[in-house]
Protein backbone atom coordinates (compact mmCIF):
# COMPACT_ATOMS: atom_id res chain seq x y z
CA UNK A 1 0.00 0.00 0.00
CA UNK A 2 1.29 3.31 -0.94
CA UNK A 3 1.88 5.95 1.48
CA UNK A 4 -1.19 8.17 0.40
CA UNK A 5 -3.32 6.02 0.27
CA UNK A 6 -2.72 4.34 3.54
CA UNK A 7 -2.65 7.55 5.33
CA UNK A 8 -6.16 7.92 3.81
CA UNK A 9 -7.15 5.01 5.20
CA UNK A 10 -6.06 5.86 8.38
CA UNK A 11 -8.09 9.37 8.81
CA UNK A 12 -10.99 7.13 7.20
CA UNK A 13 -11.10 5.21 10.14
CA UNK A 14 -10.81 7.97 12.96
CA UNK A 15 -14.22 8.61 11.15
CA UNK A 16 -15.39 6.02 11.63
CA UNK A 17 -14.34 5.75 15.27
CA UNK A 18 -16.32 9.13 15.55
CA UNK A 19 -19.42 8.15 14.01
CA UNK A 20 -19.67 5.09 15.91
CA UNK A 21 -19.70 7.16 18.90
CA UNK A 22 -22.28 9.54 17.65
CA UNK A 23 -24.55 6.67 17.09
CA UNK A 24 -23.65 5.27 20.29
CA UNK A 25 -24.24 8.72 22.15
CA UNK A 26 -27.55 8.55 19.89
CA UNK A 27 -28.80 5.29 21.03
CA UNK A 28 -27.44 5.45 24.74
CA UNK A 29 -29.02 8.96 25.07
CA UNK A 30 -31.23 8.29 27.94
CA UNK A 31 -28.52 6.33 29.65
CA UNK A 32 -25.87 8.96 29.40
CA UNK A 33 -27.97 12.13 29.96
CA UNK A 34 -29.89 10.65 32.95
CA UNK A 35 -27.00 9.44 35.04
CA UNK A 36 -25.30 10.42 37.97
CA UNK A 37 -23.32 13.52 37.62
CA UNK A 38 -24.39 13.66 34.04
CA UNK A 39 -28.02 13.69 34.99
CA UNK A 40 -27.36 16.33 37.55
CA UNK A 41 -25.24 18.47 35.14
CA UNK A 42 -27.81 18.10 32.00
CA UNK A 43 -30.68 19.35 35.02
CA UNK A 44 -28.71 22.35 35.71
CA UNK A 45 -28.38 23.40 31.97
CA UNK A 46 -32.37 22.41 31.63
CA UNK A 47 -33.66 24.21 34.11
CA UNK A 48 -30.94 26.68 35.70
CA UNK A 49 -30.63 30.19 33.95
CA UNK A 50 -27.06 31.23 33.00
CA UNK A 51 -24.07 28.99 32.35
CA UNK A 52 -22.84 27.03 35.32
CA UNK A 53 -19.23 26.65 34.97
CA UNK A 54 -18.35 23.74 37.38
CA UNK A 55 -14.44 23.91 39.38
CA UNK A 56 -13.17 26.73 36.80
CA UNK A 57 -14.07 24.08 33.83
CA UNK A 58 -14.60 27.36 31.52
CA UNK A 59 -12.93 25.02 28.34
CA UNK A 60 -15.56 21.85 29.28
CA UNK A 61 -18.89 24.31 28.50
CA UNK A 62 -19.12 23.74 25.08
CA UNK A 63 -21.75 20.65 25.44
CA UNK A 64 -23.99 23.29 27.80
CA UNK A 65 -23.47 25.78 25.29
CA UNK A 66 -25.26 23.68 22.41
CA UNK A 67 -27.68 22.64 25.23
CA UNK A 68 -28.21 26.56 26.21
CA UNK A 69 -28.62 27.70 22.34
CA UNK A 70 -31.01 24.83 21.90
CA UNK A 71 -33.48 25.82 24.07
CA UNK A 72 -34.30 29.04 22.48
CA UNK A 73 -36.19 27.17 19.53
CA UNK A 74 -38.29 25.35 22.73
CA UNK A 75 -37.49 21.60 22.15
CA UNK A 76 -38.64 18.69 23.83
CA UNK A 77 -37.12 17.68 26.85
CA UNK A 78 -36.08 14.63 25.12
CA UNK A 79 -34.46 16.49 22.01
CA UNK A 80 -32.17 18.17 24.83
CA UNK A 81 -30.72 15.32 26.12
CA UNK A 82 -30.13 14.07 23.01
CA UNK A 83 -28.47 17.57 22.02
CA UNK A 84 -26.19 17.29 25.37
CA UNK A 85 -25.20 13.47 24.73
CA UNK A 86 -23.73 13.96 21.08
CA UNK A 87 -22.27 17.66 21.83
CA UNK A 88 -19.72 15.52 23.91
CA UNK A 89 -18.93 13.48 21.22
CA UNK A 90 -18.50 16.11 18.95
CA UNK A 91 -16.34 18.35 21.14
CA UNK A 92 -13.48 15.46 20.03
CA UNK A 93 -15.14 15.01 16.51
CA UNK A 94 -14.72 18.43 16.09
CA UNK A 95 -10.83 18.25 17.15
CA UNK A 96 -9.98 14.84 14.82
CA UNK A 97 -12.10 17.09 11.94
CA UNK A 98 -9.68 20.15 12.41
CA UNK A 99 -6.45 18.17 12.97
CA UNK A 100 -6.94 16.12 10.01
CA UNK A 101 -8.88 18.37 7.64
CA UNK A 102 -8.16 21.62 8.91
CA UNK A 103 -4.43 21.48 9.68
CA UNK A 104 -3.89 18.50 8.06
CA UNK A 105 -2.07 16.99 11.10
CA UNK A 106 -2.52 13.07 10.63
CA UNK A 107 -0.40 11.81 13.45
CA UNK A 108 -2.46 14.07 15.88
CA UNK A 109 -6.16 13.24 13.79
CA UNK A 110 -5.11 9.56 14.59
CA UNK A 111 -4.62 9.78 18.13
CA UNK A 112 -7.15 11.63 19.09
CA UNK A 113 -9.14 9.05 17.08
CA UNK A 114 -7.49 5.99 19.27
CA UNK A 115 -7.00 8.23 22.37
CA UNK A 116 -11.18 8.55 22.56
CA UNK A 117 -11.45 5.14 22.44
CA UNK A 118 -8.38 2.82 24.30
CA UNK A 119 -9.34 3.47 27.48
CA UNK A 120 -12.90 3.87 27.40
CA UNK A 121 -15.74 1.65 28.65
CA UNK A 122 -18.04 2.83 31.71
CA UNK A 123 -16.59 6.63 31.57
CA UNK A 124 -18.44 6.91 27.81
CA UNK A 125 -21.62 6.61 30.00
CA UNK A 126 -20.38 9.44 32.15
CA UNK A 127 -19.72 12.01 29.48
CA UNK A 128 -19.55 15.24 31.70
CA UNK A 129 -16.69 13.95 34.06
CA UNK A 130 -13.74 16.07 32.75
CA UNK A 131 -11.44 13.51 32.51
CA UNK A 132 -12.82 12.70 29.11
CA UNK A 133 -11.23 16.11 27.48
CA UNK A 134 -8.06 14.83 28.15
CA UNK A 135 -8.70 12.87 25.42
CA UNK A 136 -9.00 15.40 22.69
CA UNK A 137 -8.17 18.75 23.78
CA UNK A 138 -4.28 18.31 23.80
CA UNK A 139 -5.05 17.57 20.25
CA UNK A 140 -5.37 21.23 19.54
CA UNK A 141 -1.86 22.03 20.42
CA UNK A 142 -0.37 18.84 18.97
CA UNK A 143 -2.43 19.27 15.58
CA UNK A 144 -1.21 23.19 15.23
CA UNK A 145 2.00 22.14 16.17
CA UNK A 146 2.44 19.51 13.78
CA UNK A 147 1.28 21.53 10.81
CA UNK A 148 3.33 24.18 11.58
CA UNK A 149 6.40 21.73 11.24
CA UNK A 150 5.09 20.10 8.16
CA UNK A 151 5.07 23.64 6.52
CA UNK A 152 7.93 25.09 7.90
CA UNK A 153 10.62 21.53 7.40
CA UNK A 154 10.52 18.71 5.01
CA UNK A 155 8.93 15.72 5.73
CA UNK A 156 10.50 13.58 8.50
CA UNK A 157 13.18 16.66 8.58
CA UNK A 158 16.05 15.77 11.35
CA UNK A 159 16.05 19.25 11.92
CA UNK A 160 13.61 20.85 14.41
CA UNK A 161 10.78 23.05 13.01
CA UNK A 162 11.57 27.14 13.36
CA UNK A 163 10.34 28.78 15.97
CA UNK A 164 8.64 31.95 15.30
CA UNK A 165 6.33 34.48 17.90
CA UNK A 166 3.26 33.83 16.62
CA UNK A 167 4.01 30.41 16.22
CA UNK A 168 4.45 30.33 19.96
CA UNK A 169 1.50 32.93 21.33
CA UNK A 170 -0.88 30.46 19.26
CA UNK A 171 0.62 27.02 21.35
CA UNK A 172 0.38 28.91 24.26
CA UNK A 173 -2.86 30.01 23.55
CA UNK A 174 -4.29 26.45 22.94
CA UNK A 175 -2.04 25.28 25.63
CA UNK A 176 -4.53 26.62 28.50
CA UNK A 177 -7.37 24.53 27.14
CA UNK A 178 -6.54 21.80 28.60
CA UNK A 179 -4.48 22.88 31.49
CA UNK A 180 -8.03 24.49 32.28
CA UNK A 181 -10.14 21.32 32.24
CA UNK A 182 -8.12 18.99 34.41
CA UNK A 183 -6.08 19.41 37.60
CA UNK A 184 -4.04 16.95 35.70
CA UNK A 185 -4.29 18.26 32.66
CA UNK A 186 -0.15 19.54 32.92
CA UNK A 187 1.06 16.13 33.31
CA UNK A 188 -0.51 14.92 29.90
CA UNK A 189 0.65 18.39 28.20
CA UNK A 190 4.08 17.80 29.29
CA UNK A 191 4.35 14.33 28.28
CA UNK A 192 2.69 15.61 24.93
CA UNK A 193 5.04 19.16 24.77
CA UNK A 194 8.28 16.93 25.63
CA UNK A 195 7.53 14.06 22.86
CA UNK A 196 6.82 16.69 20.09
CA UNK A 197 10.33 18.50 20.51
CA UNK A 198 10.93 14.61 20.46
CA UNK A 199 9.58 14.25 16.67
CA UNK A 200 10.42 17.28 15.78
CA UNK A 201 7.74 19.68 15.73
CA UNK A 202 9.10 22.18 17.78
CA UNK A 203 12.53 23.70 18.03
CA UNK A 204 14.17 24.11 21.84
CA UNK A 205 13.46 27.62 22.34
CA UNK A 206 9.61 27.11 21.86
CA UNK A 207 9.91 24.02 23.53
CA UNK A 208 11.80 25.15 26.90
CA UNK A 209 8.78 27.80 26.84
CA UNK A 210 6.07 25.55 26.67
CA UNK A 211 7.43 23.37 29.24
CA UNK A 212 7.86 26.09 31.86
CA UNK A 213 4.65 27.66 31.14
CA UNK A 214 3.16 23.75 31.74
CA UNK A 215 5.23 23.28 35.25
CA UNK A 216 4.22 26.81 36.58
CA UNK A 217 0.32 25.89 35.67
CA UNK A 218 -0.42 23.92 39.00
CA UNK A 219 1.11 26.82 40.81
CA UNK A 220 -0.42 29.70 39.11
CA UNK A 221 -3.78 27.91 38.73
CA UNK A 222 -3.76 27.66 43.05
CA UNK A 223 -3.84 31.61 42.94
CA UNK A 224 -5.86 32.08 40.39
CA UNK A 225 -8.53 29.39 39.95
CA UNK A 226 -8.68 28.10 43.91
CA UNK A 227 -9.19 24.24 44.18
CA UNK A 228 -12.52 23.07 44.97
CA UNK A 229 -13.26 20.99 48.10
CA UNK A 230 -13.61 17.90 46.05
CA UNK A 231 -10.17 18.51 44.36
CA UNK A 232 -8.13 19.51 48.13
CA UNK A 233 -9.39 15.91 48.62
CA UNK A 234 -7.55 13.99 46.09
CA UNK A 235 -4.44 15.84 47.07
CA UNK A 236 -5.24 14.38 50.42
CA UNK A 237 -5.61 11.41 48.78
CA UNK A 238 -2.32 11.39 47.00
CA UNK A 239 -0.61 12.61 50.28
CA UNK A 240 -2.11 9.72 51.82
CA UNK A 241 -0.97 7.30 49.63
CA UNK A 242 2.50 8.40 49.17
CA UNK A 243 2.23 7.34 53.12
CA UNK A 244 1.42 3.76 51.94
CA UNK A 245 3.62 3.18 48.99
CA UNK A 246 4.39 -0.65 50.76
CA UNK A 247 1.21 -1.71 50.39
CA UNK A 248 0.47 -1.37 46.96
CA UNK A 249 -0.85 -4.64 46.49
CA UNK A 250 -3.82 -3.94 48.85
CA UNK A 251 -4.89 -0.64 47.20
CA UNK A 252 -8.39 -0.35 45.48
CA UNK A 253 -6.74 1.20 42.78
CA UNK A 254 -4.36 -1.63 41.80
CA UNK A 255 -6.98 -4.48 42.56
CA UNK A 256 -9.63 -2.16 39.75
CA UNK A 257 -6.53 -1.88 37.46
CA UNK A 258 -5.84 -5.33 37.14
CA UNK A 259 -8.91 -6.90 37.56
CA UNK A 260 -9.96 -4.80 34.54
CA UNK A 261 -6.94 -5.71 32.61
CA UNK A 262 -7.00 -9.44 32.89
CA UNK A 263 -10.35 -10.63 34.88
CA UNK A 264 -13.75 -9.13 35.32
CA UNK A 265 -13.13 -7.27 31.61
CA UNK A 266 -10.18 -6.53 30.06
CA UNK A 267 -11.31 -2.55 29.46
CA UNK A 268 -7.57 -1.62 29.97
CA UNK A 269 -5.58 -4.74 28.27
CA UNK A 270 -5.70 -3.45 24.46
CA UNK A 271 -3.94 -0.43 25.97
CA UNK A 272 -1.61 -2.24 27.32
CA UNK A 273 -0.79 -4.35 24.30
CA UNK A 274 -0.79 -1.36 22.22
CA UNK A 275 2.00 0.49 24.64
CA UNK A 276 3.79 -2.89 24.45
CA UNK A 277 3.90 -3.14 21.13
CA UNK A 278 4.87 0.82 20.64
CA UNK A 279 8.06 0.24 23.03
CA UNK A 280 9.19 -2.41 21.20
CA UNK A 281 9.10 -1.20 17.85
CA UNK A 282 9.99 2.00 18.96
CA UNK A 283 13.64 0.32 20.22
CA UNK A 284 14.08 -2.45 17.59
CA UNK A 285 13.65 1.10 15.05
CA UNK A 286 16.74 2.86 17.55
CA UNK A 287 14.68 5.70 18.59
CA UNK A 288 15.29 5.20 22.28
CA UNK A 289 14.48 8.68 23.33
CA UNK A 290 11.01 8.46 21.82
CA UNK A 291 10.27 4.66 23.66
CA UNK A 292 11.75 5.88 26.58
CA UNK A 293 9.47 8.91 27.07
CA UNK A 294 6.91 6.33 26.16
CA UNK A 295 7.12 4.26 28.80
CA UNK A 296 8.03 6.86 31.34
CA UNK A 297 4.73 8.89 30.36
CA UNK A 298 2.31 6.02 30.75
CA UNK A 299 4.21 4.96 34.20
CA UNK A 300 4.18 7.94 35.34
CA UNK A 301 0.30 8.65 35.01
CA UNK A 302 -0.30 4.99 35.97
CA UNK A 303 1.22 5.47 39.40
CA UNK A 304 -0.71 9.25 40.37
CA UNK A 305 -3.88 7.26 39.58
CA UNK A 306 -2.63 4.47 41.83
CA UNK A 307 -1.73 6.90 44.42
CA UNK A 308 -4.89 9.25 44.53
CA UNK A 309 -6.94 6.61 44.06
CA UNK A 310 -5.61 3.88 46.85
CA UNK A 311 -8.67 3.85 48.73
CA UNK A 312 -9.92 2.68 45.70
CA UNK A 313 -13.52 4.43 44.46
CA UNK A 314 -16.98 3.63 42.44
CA UNK A 315 -15.82 1.86 38.92
CA UNK A 316 -16.96 4.69 36.89
CA UNK A 317 -14.65 7.25 39.29
CA UNK A 318 -11.70 4.73 39.18
CA UNK A 319 -12.05 4.70 34.90
CA UNK A 320 -11.82 8.27 34.83
CA UNK A 321 -8.69 8.49 37.11
CA UNK A 322 -7.17 6.40 34.71
CA UNK A 323 -8.28 7.76 30.96
CA UNK A 324 -5.94 10.05 30.29
CA UNK A 325 -3.41 7.90 29.83
CA UNK A 326 -4.99 6.96 27.01
CA UNK A 327 -3.37 10.34 25.52
CA UNK A 328 0.15 9.26 26.49
CA UNK A 329 -0.18 5.99 24.63
CA UNK A 330 -2.20 6.92 21.38
CA UNK A 331 0.31 9.91 20.67
CA UNK A 332 3.22 7.99 20.39
CA UNK A 333 1.63 4.90 18.80
CA UNK A 334 0.23 7.38 16.27
CA UNK A 335 3.41 8.57 15.25
CA UNK A 336 5.22 5.49 15.14
CA UNK A 337 2.20 4.21 12.51
CA UNK A 338 2.81 7.32 10.63
CA UNK A 339 6.50 6.39 9.96
CA UNK A 340 6.10 2.49 8.52
CA UNK A 341 7.73 2.69 5.36
CA UNK A 342 7.16 -0.45 3.90
CA UNK A 343 4.10 -1.57 2.25
CA UNK A 344 3.81 -4.77 4.16
CA UNK A 345 4.33 -2.94 7.52
CA UNK A 346 2.30 -0.37 5.97
CA UNK A 347 -1.07 -3.14 5.91
CA UNK A 348 0.17 -4.69 9.00
CA UNK A 349 -0.57 -1.54 11.13
CA UNK A 350 -3.85 -0.71 9.45
CA UNK A 351 -5.10 -4.10 10.15
CA UNK A 352 -4.05 -4.10 14.04
CA UNK A 353 -5.14 -0.59 14.39
CA UNK A 354 -8.50 -1.71 12.96
CA UNK A 355 -8.98 -4.24 15.40
CA UNK A 356 -7.71 -2.63 18.33
CA UNK A 357 -10.26 0.29 17.46
CA UNK A 358 -13.25 -1.95 16.47
CA UNK A 359 -12.47 -4.24 19.74
CA UNK A 360 -12.74 -0.86 22.08
CA UNK A 361 -15.77 0.27 20.46
CA UNK A 362 -17.53 -2.98 20.90
CA UNK A 363 -16.00 -2.50 24.64
CA UNK A 364 -18.12 0.66 25.05
CA UNK A 365 -21.46 -0.69 23.06
CA UNK A 366 -21.46 -3.81 26.20
CA UNK A 367 -20.70 -1.39 28.86
CA UNK A 368 -24.24 0.10 28.68
CA UNK A 369 -25.49 -3.05 29.26
CA UNK A 370 -25.71 -1.87 33.36
CA UNK A 371 -26.51 1.78 32.97
CA UNK A 372 -29.43 -0.14 31.05
CA UNK A 373 -30.74 -2.46 33.87
CA UNK A 374 -30.60 0.41 35.83
CA UNK A 375 -32.64 2.43 33.47
CA UNK A 376 -35.09 -0.33 32.88
CA UNK A 377 -35.29 -0.94 37.22
CA UNK A 378 -36.03 3.02 37.45
CA UNK A 379 -38.27 2.90 34.59
CA UNK A 380 -40.79 0.51 36.84
CA UNK A 381 -40.72 2.14 39.80
CA UNK A 382 -41.71 5.08 38.21
CA UNK A 383 -44.73 3.73 36.82
CA UNK A 384 -44.98 2.21 39.89
CA UNK A 385 -45.18 6.10 41.49
CA UNK A 386 -47.47 7.25 38.56
CA UNK A 387 -50.13 5.07 39.23
CA UNK A 388 -50.35 5.62 42.60
CA UNK A 389 -50.38 9.49 42.09
CA UNK A 390 -47.28 10.32 43.80
CA UNK A 391 -45.34 13.55 42.84
CA UNK A 392 -42.66 13.84 45.29
CA UNK A 393 -42.05 9.96 46.78
CA UNK A 394 -40.17 8.46 49.19
CA UNK A 395 -38.71 5.06 48.33
CA UNK A 396 -37.84 2.12 51.16
CA UNK A 397 -34.81 0.95 51.20
CA UNK A 398 -36.28 -2.60 50.75
CA UNK A 399 -38.18 -1.44 47.69
CA UNK A 400 -34.96 0.06 46.00
CA UNK A 401 -32.75 -3.29 46.78
CA UNK A 402 -35.90 -5.63 45.55
CA UNK A 403 -35.88 -3.77 42.34
CA UNK A 404 -32.23 -4.00 41.98
CA UNK A 405 -31.72 0.07 42.43
CA UNK A 406 -28.27 1.53 43.21
CA UNK A 407 -29.87 5.33 44.52
CA UNK A 408 -26.87 7.27 44.15
CA UNK A 409 -26.59 10.81 45.24
CA UNK A 410 -27.60 12.06 41.91
CA UNK A 411 -31.12 9.09 42.30
CA UNK A 412 -33.80 12.20 42.49
CA UNK A 413 -32.26 14.20 39.28
CA UNK A 414 -32.29 10.77 37.51
CA UNK A 415 -36.09 10.56 37.74
CA UNK A 416 -37.31 13.60 37.34
CA UNK A 417 -35.05 13.58 34.03
CA UNK A 418 -36.26 10.09 33.53
CA UNK A 419 -39.76 10.38 34.22
CA UNK A 420 -40.36 14.04 31.93
CA UNK A 421 -38.10 12.58 28.99
CA UNK A 422 -40.84 10.67 27.40
CA UNK A 423 -43.67 13.90 26.97
CA UNK A 424 -44.91 15.00 30.14
CA UNK A 425 -43.89 18.22 31.14
CA UNK A 426 -43.78 17.34 35.03
CA UNK A 427 -41.62 14.72 35.63
CA UNK A 428 -41.88 13.29 39.63
CA UNK A 429 -38.97 13.65 41.91
CA UNK A 430 -38.32 10.20 44.70
CA UNK A 431 -35.54 9.76 47.06
CA UNK A 432 -34.24 6.87 49.18
CA UNK A 433 -35.93 6.78 52.62
CA UNK A 434 -32.76 6.05 54.12
CA UNK A 435 -31.47 9.78 52.87
CA UNK A 436 -33.51 12.12 55.31
CA UNK A 437 -34.61 15.53 53.83
CA UNK A 438 -35.42 18.59 56.14
CA UNK A 439 -38.96 18.76 57.56
CA UNK A 440 -39.70 22.24 55.03
CA UNK A 441 -38.18 20.13 52.53
CA UNK A 442 -40.58 17.40 52.97
CA UNK A 443 -43.72 19.22 53.43
CA UNK A 444 -43.40 21.37 50.47
CA UNK A 445 -41.91 18.79 47.91
CA UNK A 446 -38.66 20.26 47.33
CA UNK A 447 -36.14 19.19 44.87
CA UNK A 448 -33.28 18.74 47.62
CA UNK A 449 -29.63 18.05 46.95
CA UNK A 450 -26.27 18.66 47.85
CA UNK A 451 -27.59 20.45 50.74
CA UNK A 452 -29.67 22.89 49.01
CA UNK A 453 -33.30 23.09 47.66
CA UNK A 454 -33.50 23.60 44.16
CA UNK A 455 -36.19 25.68 41.72
CA UNK A 456 -37.25 23.40 38.68
CA UNK A 457 -37.79 25.93 36.85
CA UNK A 458 -35.54 28.68 37.32
CA UNK A 459 -35.55 30.13 34.16
CA UNK A 460 -38.86 29.56 33.41
CA UNK A 461 -39.11 27.48 30.14
CA UNK A 462 -42.05 24.82 31.90
CA UNK A 463 -40.20 21.21 31.25
CA UNK A 464 -40.78 20.85 35.12
CA UNK A 465 -43.56 21.71 37.01
CA UNK A 466 -42.86 23.51 40.02
CA UNK A 467 -44.78 20.58 42.38
CA UNK A 468 -45.42 21.50 46.10
CA UNK A 469 -46.87 18.12 46.88
CA UNK A 470 -45.61 16.88 49.83
CA UNK A 471 -43.51 13.77 49.77
CA UNK A 472 -45.67 10.44 50.76
CA UNK A 473 -44.17 7.11 51.19
CA UNK A 474 -44.67 4.49 47.94
CA UNK A 475 -46.82 1.62 48.71
CA UNK A 476 -44.75 -1.44 48.02
CA UNK A 477 -47.31 -4.03 45.59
Amino acid sequence: MNERPFRLTLIVLGHGVFLALLVLAWKHTLLRSTFGDTAFQVFKWVSQPGLDIEAHRYTAAVPQICVKAAMYFGPSLSTLLIIASLAHVLVGYGVFLLCAHGWRAPVSALACAMATVLCTRLTFYSPVLEANYLLCLPFLLLGYLEARARALAPAHADTPAPSHPRTLFTALLLLLIPLVVHPTGWMVMLFCIVFAFALKWTGRGSTIVLVLATLLWPVLSRWILPPTGYELALYDGVLQGLGNFGDLAGWGSWRHLSMHTFSASTTYLPALLVLLAVLVCWTVSRRYILAGLTLGGALAFILVYLITFHKGDAAVMQDRGILPVATIIALSASALVARVATPPMRMAALVLATAVLFIKLRDVSFASRPFAEQYRATGTLIAQAQAQGVRRGLVDPDLLRDRGIQAGWAFPVEILLRSAAPGSRYGIVLVDANNPLPAAALANGDLWLLDRAWDVDANGNAIFDRSTSPYVRIAPR
